[in-house]
């Protein structure tokens, strides 16, 4: 039997989630049983096909994965309102200018410490010939240059005036960049480091195993997370019923009675 959540597990779930709209996914765990057993199984509707490089692909279903692996520089709280994560403030400081404020003590899965000389890296890679082909890179669009004034002040220059740039920044995913240009990015791509709550444990074809980060500035609250490929909507429904996964995203419509009437929580 399915059983619905607690406020306790909904909350654990909107908040591993956060910043993130969702479509439509189903639970089959209490709050008590997910933090007893301390794997939380997804089944996603497909995995990202550059696998775990963030800067491939973005949207659903993909951000659910780079959401728990990797932080960007701002990101969106519950309600939708722009606040700081790997930067703790920034400013405008004339059109074409933005200056970010980034936070200290925080470090990458690999032990690699984060600044803002790895922002810089991050988005220079992006502004390269081989990373304007990536999907991230439209979040830089009118980004022409950037610097690390200090070690953790990022100077931001545009080729016009933006004043989404904020914004965008919630859609740019750091990663280690010493680590990076050592192992390039198809390496990367299998094992991947983040400053996000969990860390890559194995990356297969049609599924990863994500740990806690044992440097993680935000503390994980499962012990695993399982992202697992189905790509059909009746097999992911099925999987869910059977108890192979704990959420469901994206099930057939015609679904939707028989999850009802097996107690599972729905999210709209």
């Amino acid at each position: 039997m399915l059983n619905e959540p607690t406020n306790i597990g909904k909350t654990m779930v909107q908040q591993f989630f956060a910043g993130v709209v969702t479509a439509l996914f189903w639970l089959n765990f209490s709050a008590s049983t997910v933090l007893a057993v301390g794997t939380l199984r997804i089944g996603m509707e497909s995995m990202p096909p550059g696998n775990g490089n963030p800067h491939t692909s973005g949207g659903f279903p993909p951000v659910f994965i780079w959401s728990a692996l990797f932080d960007t520089i701002t990101e969106l709280d519950d309600d939708g309102a722009l606040r700081g994560a790997l930067a703790e403030s920034w400013y405008i400081e004339d059109q074409l200018t933005w200056v970010f404020r980034m936070r200290d003590g925080i470090h990458f899965s690999n032990g690699e410490s984060f600044d803002a000389i790895a922002a810089q890296e991050t988005i220079n890679f992006l502004l390269s010939d081989e990373g304007r082909v990536l999907s991230a890179y439209r979040e830089l669009r009118t980004v022409d240059r950037v610097r690390a004034r200090d070690r953790l002040t990022l100077e931001v220059k545009t080729s016009q005036p933006d004043s989404m740039i904020p914004s965008r920044f919630a859609g740019l995913r750091i990663h280690p960049p010493r680590y990076f240009e050592d192992v390039g990015p198809e390496a990367f791509a299998l094992a991947p480091h983040g400053t996000g709550t969990f860390m890559v444990d194995t990356w297969e074809p049609g599924q990863a195993s994500a740990v806690p980060n044992p440097y993680a500035w935000r503390p994980a609250k499962l012990d695993r997370i399982k992202f697992i490929g189905v790509t059909d909507a009746t097999a992911r429904t099925q999987a869910l019923l059977s108890g192979s996964v704990d959420i469901a995203f994206n099930i057939d419509p015609s679904d939707i009675d028989q999850v009802k009437a097996a107690g599972a929580w729905i999210n709209y």
